[in-house]
């Protein structure tokens, strides 16, 4: 009770299921929504894929290079791209590694923020890697 009044009332339940190839995103469920045809209706269906080496590149890196407010130092500029590699084969598709391997030590690493825009550099690089940079 003290959990639904705390939420004001907006509780929810996540089912996840992996889906066979070329499975509808129904079928999982399909028996629970023929015995509760209400669910059916009220049921968001979200199909979460896998991240990919190229969503990962265009999408999560960018994305925490805004979140972190931080840019490649001119030293690596040349090196995008290979840091770009560096980084997923550090996490892959692995959130949990992204955030505990990359996100939160390349924030350590970068130092204070000050509204300003912080630097990758070589050595954080090598900081967040933990090993020499192959370039």
């Amino acid at each position: 009770m003290l959990l639904r009044r705390h939420c004001k009332n907006r509780l929810g339940i996540v089912l996840v299921t992996r889906l066979q190839t070329n499975a509808r995103l129904d079928e999982p469920l399909e028996a629970e929504f023929q015995r509760v045809p209400a669910a059916k209706e009220i049921c968001r269906r979200v199909e979460v894929r896998q991240l990919t080496k190229d969503s990962f590149q265009a999408e999560v890196l960018d994305h925490l290079m805004q979140e972190l407010n931080y840019d490649l130092a001119p030293e690596l500029e040349p090196f995008e791209k290979q840091v770009d590699d560096l980084l997923w084969r550090l996490t892959g598709s692995d959130w949990s590694l992204i955030h505990e391997k990359l996100a939160g030590p390349l924030n350590r690493e970068l130092g204070p923020c000050n509204d300003k825009v912080r630097l990758l550099t070589r050595a954080v690089l090598m900081q967040v890697l933990g090993k020499p940079l192959p370039f």
